[in-house]
């Protein structure tokens, strides 16, 4: 199953100003998917049994700039 969520980062810096933080909004759509999909983890590396699994992969992607994809990765990897 896919689960796609759609954000436009330049709809959103065009509002109002009483929207969030764009860091807010990338940290919370971060959150959501990590606790959604999981992540692996081990304390022994690849020869102990994993502790945690993961059951999906993150993809994301920007239409016209490799920055925000980046961004919005490093919100993944530091969630």
């Amino acid at each position: 199953r896919i689960l796609y969520r759609s954000f436009d980062v330049k709809n959103h810096a065009k509002s109002t100003p009483m929207n969030k933080p764009i860091y807010k909004v990338f940290s919370d759509l971060a959150a959501s998917v990590v606790s959604r999909v999981g992540f692996l983890h081990t304390q022994k590396g690849s020869y102990g049994m994993p502790e945690q699994t993961q059951c999906g992969v993150v993809r994301t992607n920007c239409v016209d700039c490799l920055d925000r994809t980046n961004v919005l990765q490093f919100f993944v990897g530091f969630e």
